[in-house]
C-alpha cells in the first residue's frame, strides 16, 4: 500500500516531535500507573521522581498548563526538545505568566485574563479556590492540586519561569530524552503507518483509522480544527489530546495504529493520481534532473528546460502534489527534493497492482 500523501495545508497531518511527546505526555505521568497496557516505563516514571517534581508536574498540567505553549509552538525537532526550551528561556517572565493566564482564563471559563490578574494582585485567594474548582485528569485517582503554591508562582512571574524551565529541562533531560531516543525508530513506523490512512479523506474515518472506534467520539468536541497527529510510542492503547483553540489546531497523541485500513479501491485512485501526474515527459525530465542533482530550486528548471514561470509553478505544483516531490524553505525560497520512501512505496503499490500479489 502507497505512502499517501496530503497536500500541503491539508487538515489533517502526522508530526514526529519530541516536543509535543513531551507535552502529551505530561499529563498520564502521574496516571500512567492505572492505565493498563502503557509502556511500563511511563507507569514507572512516577516513582522515579520526587514529591516536589511531581507536584510541579501536576501544576505544569493543570493550571499552569499555558506554560506548555513552549513545547507545542517550538520548531520541529524529531530528537529533542531544545528548540522548545531555548524559546522558553528567550520569553520574559511576563510573557510565561500571561501565557498561563490566557489558557487558565480559558480553562475555568472565567474568560477573562486581564480580571485574573487583577484578582493575583488584590484578591488571590479568589484564584485560589478557582483552581480548586476545577476538574482533575481522573475522578476515580487522588489528584491534589496545590493551589497555594501555583498562586504563589503566578505572583512571582520569575519564580513561575525558572521553575517551568528547571522541571521542563529535568524531565526531558534526566527521564524522557532517553527513552524517547529509544523509541523514534518505532515512532517514525507508526507515523508511515498513520499517513497511509489519509487517503479516506474524511476526517472522522480518518480519526477512526488512526485511533480506533472513539475517534467520531473525539472528534465531535474537534470540529473545525486541524488535526496534528503525534505518534509517542509509549502510550500504548491510549490517546492524548491537547487542543489550542487560538490556532484552531489539536495535537493527536497515539500509540498504535488501529482500526480500518485502505480499500484496493482506495489504493487504486491514490496511484492512478501519481500516475497521472507523472505521464508527461517535462515532468519525468525534471524527477530525472532532481534525482541527478540530488535537489533543485524553480530557477534551475527554468534554465535546463526553458519553462516560463507560469509553467513551471504549473509542473510543480502537480508533482509536489503526487509526494514524490518535496519542498521545503531554505534561504527565502524553495528546494525541492526527492522523498524516497514515498517514491518506494508509489513503486512497490504499482508492482502489487500489476502482479495481484
Amino acid at each position: 500500500m502507497p505512502e499517501l500523501h496530503v497536500e500541503p495545508g491539508a487538515p489533517l497531518s502526522v508530526r514526529v516531535s519530541a516536543s509535543l511527546a513531551l507535552a502529551l505526555t505530561l499529563p498520564l505521568m502521574e496516571l500512567g500507573p492505572r492505565f493498563p497496557g502503557i509502556d511500563p516505563w511511563l507507569a514507572q516514571l512516577p516513582s522515579r521522581l520526587g514529591k516536589a517534581v511531581r507536584a510541579d508536574v501536576r501544576l505544569l498540567c493543570s493550571p499552569l498548563s499555558g506554560a506548555l505553549y513552549y513545547l507545542l509552538a517550538a520548531p520541529n525537532d524529531e530528537e529533542t526538545v531544545q528548540p522548545a526550551l531555548d524559546m522558553l528561556a528567550a520569553s520574559s517572565p511576563e510573557e510565561v505568566l500571561g501565557l498561563v493566564l490566557d489558557v487558565l482564563a480559558h480553562e475555568t471559563g472565567h474568560g477573562d485574563p486581564t480580571g485574573l490578574r487583577q484578582w493575583l494582585e488584590q484578591k488571590p485567594e479568589r484564584v485560589a479556590s478557582l483552581i480548586q474548582s476545577m476538574p482533575v485528569p481522573s475522578p476515580d485517582e487522588s489528584f491534589s492540586l496545590d493551589a497555594e503554591r501555583a498562586v504563589a508562582l503566578m505572583r512571582r512571574p520569575s519564580e513561575l519561569k525558572a521553575m517551568v524551565e528547571m522541571r521542563l529541562r529535568q524531565l526531558w533531560f534526566d527521564h524522557v530524552g532517553p527513552r524517547w531516543r529509544e523509541a523514534l525508530p518505532t515512532c517514525r513506523s507508526l507515523a508511515q503507518a498513520a499517513e497511509r490512512q489519509f487517503h479516506l479523506g474524511d476526517p472522522l474515518r480518518v480519526m477512526q483509522a488512526i485511533i480506533g472506534a472513539k475517534g467520531g467520539q473525539r472528534l465531535e468536541k474537534l470540529a473545525d480544527a486541524r488535526l496534528v497527529f503525534v505518534p509517542v510510542p509509549f502510550l500504548g492503547p491510549y490517546v492524548a489530546e491537547a487542543i489550542v483553540p487560538a490556532w484552531s489546531t489539536a495535537f493527536i497523541g497515539f500509540g498504535l495504529i488501529q482500526g480500518v485500513t485502505a480499500s484496493p479501491e482506495e489504493t487504486q485512485r491514490d496511484l492512478l493520481a501519481v500516475l497521472k501526474a507523472l505521464a508527461d515527459e517535462a515532468r519525468l525530465a525534471a524527477i530525472a534532473y532532481v534525482r541527478r542533482h540530488r535537489e533543485a530550486r524553480a530557477a534551475d528548471f527554468m534554465r535546463e528546460f526553458g519553462w516560463s514561470q507560469p509553467a513551471t509553478s504549473r509542473h510543480l505544483r502537480a508533482l509536489e502534489s503526487t509526494g514524490i516531490l518535496r519542498s521545503e524553505w531554505v534561504d527565502g525560497g524553495k528546494r525541492y527534493t526527492i522523498d524516497q520512501e514515498r517514491a518506494r512505496a508509489v513503486a512497490r503499490a504499482l508492482e502489487q497492482f500489476l502482479s495481484n500479489e
